[in-house]
């Protein structure tokens, strides 16, 4: 597959070795089971995950927000 400069990006992180060991391990049951992947992929796929994860938090956050602002009372207010 060629990589489009325009619409990709490269990312490089650092993580345990213990981690890659596992990803290794992944590739190589998936491997085993005749599906085709690369580290790249797994680690795509992961990381896509995670950001909806984030992002649904932000949002259930920020409905709790909202539903705390319209349940405060608003304090005894007396007539005049």
């Amino acid at each position: 597959m060629a990589i489009n400069k325009e619409k990709n990006v490269n990312i490089q992180i650092t993580f345990p070795k213990e981690d890659a060991d596992q990803l290794d391990r992944l590739i190589v049951a998936y491997s085993n089971n005749k599906i085709k992947t690369t580290r790249s992929e797994v680690l795509l796929v992961a990381f896509r995950d995670y950001l909806r994860k984030l992002v649904m938090i932000g949002q259930s956050m920020e409905k709790k927000k909202a539903n705390k602002k319209v349940e405060e009372p608003q304090g005894d207010k007396k007539d005049a």
